[in-house]
């Protein structure tokens, strides 16, 4: 855990400047200044030293001193990364998490993402041999992280906007997207959220997700260090104390609240029949006195945000003193499984989408509360329930599960069954009350109304002449409230301004509500799925509307949408067909473009499988020259597969190589049709076809979303091709008429009626 800062980009005051990014963020280590500069570029970092504490020293190197890297957060399998590096002939010189980085660098280049078990993490990789840069951020935006070009065109990366925002020559601040890397001047996405709900039974689901949180706590507890946890007496907090105890020797919980309020009279009541270690902390903050502060370190001037982080503030102060380094939280239950009290508007359908909402608002918004408090006062925050693999199977769990809209309505409810099998139903059963106000702390409920001690004070302090000229002079901020506005004075009194993203108001759990209305993109969803050329049912089994809607939203933003697809060949001329299914996508792009979106179609002219099917080259060439031709009438774009292998430096001979070492695995009926139809190698058995069909198509998935992320796919397959497809949200399209999924490059359309590969 640490606070880091790089920058890249030759001039005379690398060092100054480096330094000057570190002492704005000392706060965020106890081993201050750790860095290196060389001829175009310097890292640095303020380190909590965690693992291996004396020798942790960052920024650390490989063997030959020609990689280096700093890191904020944990990598939780570094030890069997580190096993696996060693057979490989790596040398380490620390026990550190950290160093596994540029050994993994080394082995896998951009594939390292894959390796690393951890939902918290942002590091840099400096690589001397080609000066390339690599840098990466977890998959939901646990850990903070941002960068800036400035007027001497270099590139500055940063764990807190702070570091950025004081200098000068820098005007505008982005965050790093979560989920993403950046590698070659390019930023890709690595990590996506599932589209479907599964199939699983209540039962199944509950010992699925029980298995899945044990595992999860179990893995953030393995450390000599004593452990602390924020303890609030509800169901999230206290199933994470119940399991931290059952894995560590030594564990306290941290109460915040009056005698008299629920927090306290539950988190203590279990600590004392549990028998557990607990610290009580009575909340007597300073509110005017400290706002500004709590906003400094915080970096937003959202009223949810800021209130909540007094309360973070006050347990995070008296868990550094009692010597603690390690805390754990609840953080995340409620926006996985519907925790709080507004899900219960939502219809059935809309809660998991409900639920990935408030999960991508977060790395602008509580988590950054969560972490940036916390780090304020040297203490390293482990969420269990944003552990990756409890994202992806909490995503796919069926609203009906997580709202019980039977009798008394229940939010969280498949959470709360789990939990009853630990915890006494005082607690696994409690009603949901928000951190601060459970503990007794009067700061107001809801974030776009009056009430609280905080909007009290804003009310005292901030004129009507003073809020009318704020929403006249920073339109884009929307502030709502004089709250919003006392805020945002401090907000802006700290050139917080300069980040741009901050423009944009976060989603909370206030306006859940919105998701049920069929706005503007809803009703443009199902007119596109009611469209003559889509097969709605196909479509919805390769996702849903909430998957599509996810898309056009994040569109609508950039004013702009990509629309890619696979493009096959099997004959040298096109014909009817082709001009019809031209015509299709021209009507898809049409009714996308109605949100004012500018539409890029782009087919991915897939030479590869053609090559695959043995088809001659020259049939190949003849055949794309006609389709490019005919794209460029319609102003598509067209690339060739083989382009995009080339250019994340993949050959087809390495799909042979690895398809002999796969021959015994199990292949679906779908693929060996398609291998029946169109595999032409007669030297070998469909079978192996199959095999190459399948093998390639992984790289192809792979290949397409690094290039291509936010984009929506056509096909003309069905849904059982689903999971080799890029995983994207998908419009499944007729091929040639008639309601059927013939591929317009089929040669004979007449007696073709079997879903093929493309």
């Amino acid at each position: 855990m640490c606070g880091i800062s790089a920058i890249f980009g030759h001039s005379e005051s690398l060092r100054k400047d480096l330094g000057a990014s570190l002492k704005k963020i000392r706060h965020r280590g106890n081993h201050t200044f750790e860095s290196i500069t060389f001829h175009s570029g310097a890292l640095g970092a303020n380190r909590l030293a965690i693992v291996d504490e004396s020798n942790g020293k960052q920024p650390v190197s490989n063997e030959d001193q020609t990689i280096y890297a700093v890191q904020n957060g944990e990598i939780f399998n570094y030890l069997e990364l580190r096993s696996e590096l060693e057979t490989k002939g790596h040398k380490f010189k620390t026990n550190c998490d950290t160093e596994i980085l540029v050994h993994l660098w080394e082995e896998y280049g951009a594939e390292i993402v894959k390796k690393i078990d951890s939902e918290m993490f942002a590091f840099i990789i400096y690589d001397l041999r080609n000066g390339n840069i690599f840098i990466a951020r977890d998959p939901i935006g646990v850990k903070p992280l941002y960068y800036a070009y400035d007027n001497l065109g270099r590139f500055l990366i940063a764990s807190e906007i702070k570091q950025l925002s004081q200098f000068s020559n820098i005007n505008e601040i982005k965050e790093f997207p979560p989920g993403h890397f950046y590698y070659k001047g390019e930023f890709n996405s690595y990590f996506s959220y599932p589209k479907k709900e599964n199939n699983d039974t209540e039962e199944e689901t509950e010992k699925k997700l029980g298995m899945l949180i044990e595992k999860a706590v179990r893995k953030r507890v393995q450390t000599n260090l004593p452990i602390g946890v924020f303890l609030s007496g509800g169901v999230d907090s206290s199933l994470i104390m119940e399991l931290a105890n059952r894995y560590h020797p030594n564990v306290t919980a941290i109460i915040l609240g009056t005698n008299k309020s629920p927090d306290y009279i539950n988190a203590v009541r279990l600590c004392k029949e549990k028998g557990w270690k607990y610290h009580a902390i009575n909340p007597k903050p300073n509110y005017e006195q400290e706002l500004e502060n709590i906003i400094y370190h915080v970096e937003s001037y959202e009223p949810l945000i800021i209130r909540h982080s007094f309360a973070n503030n006050l347990v995070s102060f008296h868990a550094k003193k009692l010597g603690l380094k390690v805390v754990l939280v609840g953080e995340g239950s409620d926006e996985l499984f519907g925790g709080y009290n507004e899900f219960a508007q939502l219809k059935s359908e809309n809660i998991n989408f409900g639920c990935f909402k408030l999960i991508e608002s977060l790395s602008k918004g509580h988590l950054m509360r969560v972490d940036k408090i916390a780090m304020r006062h040297t203490i390293e925050i482990r969420s269990p329930f944003f552990d990756t693999e409890i994202i992806k199977y909490a995503l796919t769990i069926p609203g009906k599960y997580k709202v019980v809209k039977k009798g008394k309505i229940s939010t969280k409810m498949i959470l709360r069954k789990v939990a009853s099998k630990y915890l006494p139903d005082y607690i696994a059963y409690r009603c949901k009350a928000p951190f601060a106000n459970g503990a007794g702390m009067k700061i107001g409920v809801y974030a776009s109304k009056y009430g609280g001690i905080l909007s009290k004070i804003a009310n005292l302090r901030i004129t009507n002449e003073l809020f009318q000229n704020f929403q006249n002079q920073y339109p884009s901020y929307k502030l709502k409230t004089k709250e919003e506005a006392h805020n945002f004075k401090f907000y802006k009194k700290f050139e917080y301004t300069k980040f741009k993203d901050g423009e944009k108001r976060l989603l909370t759990k206030d306006n859940l509500i919105t998701l049920n209305k069929e706005d503007g993109i809803g009703k443009l969803i199902l007119e596109v799925l009611k469209s003559e050329y889509v097969d709605k049912k196909q479509t919805l089994k390769f996702n849903n509307k909430n998957s599509l809607r996810r898309v056009i939203e994040k569109a609508s933003e950039r004013k702009s949408l990509q629309i890619i697809g696979y493009w096959g060949v099997e004959k040298e001329k096109i014909d009817q067909y082709e001009i019809e299914a031209f015509n299709s996508l021209e009507d898809l792009r049409e009714k996308l473009g109605k949100q004012g979106l500018d539409i890029d179609l782009t087919l991915i002219l897939t030479d590869i499988h053609g090559i695959i099917n043995n088809i001659s080259q020259n049939t190949i060439q003849k055949y794309y020259n006609s389709v490019e031709k005919l794209a460029k009438a319609y102003q598509f774009k067209a690339i060739y597969l083989s382009e995009l292998w080339k250019s994340k430096g993949l050959l087809f001979e390495d799909i042979i190589k690895k398809n002999t070492l796969i021959k015994s695995e199990r292949v679906d009926n779908f693929l060996l049709k398609a291998s029946k139809r169109h595999y032409k190698n007669r030297d070998s058995d469909y079978k192996e076809g199959a095999l190459l069909y399948g093998q390639c198509s992984i790289y192809d998935a792979d290949i397409v979303l690094r290039n291509y992320p936010g984009a929506l796919f056509f096909t003309y397959n069905s849904a059982k091709w689903k999971n080799i497809l890029p995983n994207l949200p998908i419009i499944s399209l007729y091929g040639t008429g008639n309601n059927t999924h013939i591929k317009p490059w089929h040669k004979n359309h007449k007696t073709l009626r079997v879903f093929t590969s493309a």
